[in-house]
């Protein structure tokens, strides 16, 4: 599936490896059941289809003993949908199953980094690759104490996790002191930030608000990014500003202190590291270690003033850096010769004297002498070859020029013997490989016009024989009378 989108009907019988006739039946009774679709558009093969992909995913489930049964559908979001289901004890679960690709959120590709670096996939393998992304998310924030449904199990593009005892807070008109919800929900982002994680979509549809335990819950983490990524303010306040939204429009409240990325944000763990969020990568991991590994965190070196941990930094490693210019070797001489200063310039007098004082390089002037006199035989054989072609022009005017043919062939010579060969016909085929004859004694030869005589020029021009030239001069003639 991560290599084709319309698997080939030969591909699949060589993989199942059954017997004459069993793939077709098979193939048969999955269409059957809507959970294949057979795409001939350019060649013969079948497409999997959601129904399909599900199938999967809960039989590997319930092999596992994760679940029992799926119950009725409980919530239908622009990329996944939402049942309940029961594990071996018959207690209530949730399974989530990503829909990407969706007519409503097809611009995931370009949005979201779960390609990385394939330029083309089909939707069920996205879809399992942001199911392994929430899970992975969901598991290290409930780990680290967040607000988060409880992480069970994970298959393909299915994520099964415990069941929250509440309601989205957009369904909600009223609520008990929303003054003490908007604080949590601000102080939920900046913690978020603290562990080095950014949500990107904390608005009132993705926290859920438990009337019991009177405590929000969090779900939807698949967009999650690191707060190293370029856009982590961007996204950050943007998920501020949707949380003020939801509070000023339907409980009219209207928070004095609006929290910020850079003076509010202070940095604790590295939950963004254990989870490769998107923005961090290969290069960033010794950066972020060596920034925050071993020290104290920005905010509190703030209030301490402690800037001499910098600047020792700084100070080391420029030592490191002058250490391997050092030892570098080849590299090294090459920055030396690079960086190396301009010399000021002599005065005229002083370089004139030098120059006069500094000797020749030795076979410097037997080069330049050899040079001299191989350009002298060049020039030489130059002018013999201009007085050669001069001469072979001036015999070429001397030579007779040759006559223009006449208007009127002269009649050929009598003669009383007969002809050795009678005359061919200039239909034979022989007519170009037989040996010319002359025409009859008594035979005059018709006059030609301009365009007969531009013809049997050309003719002779082509070194074609006598015989076959009068031949067609009086077929010629034929024609024109």
């Amino acid at each position: 599936m991560k290599n084709h989108d319309v698997v080939p009907t030969a591909l699949i019988a060589s993989i199942a490896a059954l017997k004459k006739g069993g793939t077709n039946k098979c193939l048969r009774e999955l269409l059957k059941h809507k959970l294949i679709y057979h795409n001939a558009k350019r060649y013969d093969g079948y497409n999997l289809t959601y129904a399909g992909y599900d199938y999967l995913a809960l039989k590997a489930l319930v092999k596992r003993g994760k679940i029992i049964g799926v119950g009725n559908q409980i919530g239908v979001g622009k990329e996944s949908d939402i049942f309940m289901a029961y594990d071996q004890d018959e207690n209530p679960v949730c399974i989530k199953l990503h829909r990407l690709g969706r007519t409503s959120f097809r611009a995931v590709k370009h949005k979201r980094d779960y390609l990385v670096g394939r330029h083309s996939v089909n939707w069920y393998y996205l879809s399992r690759l942001a199911a392994l992304k929430e899970f992975s998310f969901m598991k290290a924030l409930h780990e680290h104490g967040f607000p988060t449904p409880t992480p069970i199990d994970v298959n393909r593009h299915c994520v099964v996790m415990g069941l929250v005892p509440g309601h989205q807070l957009a369904q909600y008109r009223d609520l008990p002191r929303p003054e003490r919800i908007y604080t949590a929900m601000m102080d939920l982002a900046l913690r978020f930030a603290a562990h080095g994680l950014i949500h990107c979509d904390l608005n009132e549809f993705n926290v859920m608000w438990d009337e019991k335990a009177e405590s929000l819950i969090v779900i939807d983490f698949p967009q999650m990014i690191s707060t190293s990524h370029p856009n982590a303010e961007e996204m950050f306040d943007r998920d501020i500003g949707c949380i003020r939204r939801f509070f000023e429009r339907q409980f009219h409240i209207v928070g004095e202190h609006i929290p910020s990325f850079t003076q509010d944000v202070c940095r604790e763990t590295n939950l963004d590291i254990e989870v490769a969020a998107s923005g961090f990568t290969k290069e960033h991991d010794e950066l972020l270690l060596q920034e925050y590994s071993g020290r104290a965190p920005e905010c509190e070196q703030a209030a301490d003033g402690a800037t001499g941990v910098d600047d020792e930094d700084e100070e080391s490693e420029e030592g490191e850096e002058d250490g391997e210019d050092e030892d570098g070797g080849e590299d090294g001489e090459d920055e030396a010769e690079v960086r190396r200063p301009e010399l000021p310039a002599l005065p005229d007098d002083v370089a004139a004297d030098l120059a006069a004082e500094s000797p020749a390089p030795e076979g410097k002037g037997d080069d330049d002498d050899q040079g001299a006199a191989e350009d002298g035989e060049e020039d030489e054989e130059d002018e013999e070859d201009e007085e050669d072609a001069r001469e072979r022009r001036r015999r070429l005017k001397q030579l007779p020029k040759k006559e223009k043919p006449s208007r009127t062939a002269a009649p050929p010579a009598t003669s009383t013997a007969p002809p050795p060969n009678p005359p061919v016909s200039a239909t034979t085929p022989e007519s170009t490989s037989a040996a010319p004859a002359p025409p009859p004694a008594d035979q005059d030869e018709p006059e030609l016009d301009d365009r007969t005589l531009e013809f049997v020029q050309n003719r002779v021009k082509r070194n074609l024989s006598k015989q076959t030239v009068r031949v067609a001069t009086r077929n010629l003639t034929k024609m024109n009378k």
